[in-house]
This record gives structure tokens, sequence and C-alpha cells, in this order.
């Protein structure tokens, strides 16, 4: 699992780089495309479908881990503890 978990790093890193200048309208849209693309790879629709059924569910903790996210950030811009609970 460490390789994956390395791997799966340097990916976001790799994103991120890439990604930078970017303003987040057009890195979403990018993101999009990107994504739309891969899933155009996969072999069959149920293997596409499963990729989907999964980034659905997975929408309430990306929202959650962002907003606990933005809400560190802002603590840190006003100067208090940068204090996260997961």
């Amino acid at each position: 699992m460490a390789y994956k978990q390395d791997q799966f790093s340097r990916a976001c890193d790799r994103i991120d780089a890439a990604t930078k200048d970017n303003d987040n309208e057009t890195f979403y849209a990018a993101m999009i495309a990107v994504f739309t693309y891969r899933m155009s790879t996969e072999g069959c629709d149920h293997a596409r479908e499963t990729i989907v059924q999964h980034f659905i569910e997975s929408l309430p903790e990306i929202l959650a881990n962002a907003n606990r996210e933005a809400a560190r950030r802002a603590r840190v811009r006003k100067g208090e503890p940068a204090i996260t609970r997961h």
C-alpha cells in the first residue's frame, strides 16, 4: 500500500504543480475533461459506472474536507492556531 500511496502523492503533486497558475474555474474544467477522457479509456461500461458511483459517493467527504481546509486557512490568515480535527 505504501507504494500506491507514494504513487498517488506524486501524481497529486504533479497535477498541483502543473495547474498552479490557473484560476479555479479553469482548473475544475480541465480536471473534468481529463476525468472524462481517462474514463473513456476504461474497457467496459461497468468499470465506468463503478468509477462514477465511487466519485458520487465520495462527494460529501470531498466537500467536508474542502470546508475544513478552508476554515483552517481562514484561521491561519487571522493569526489563530491552525488546529484541525479529522
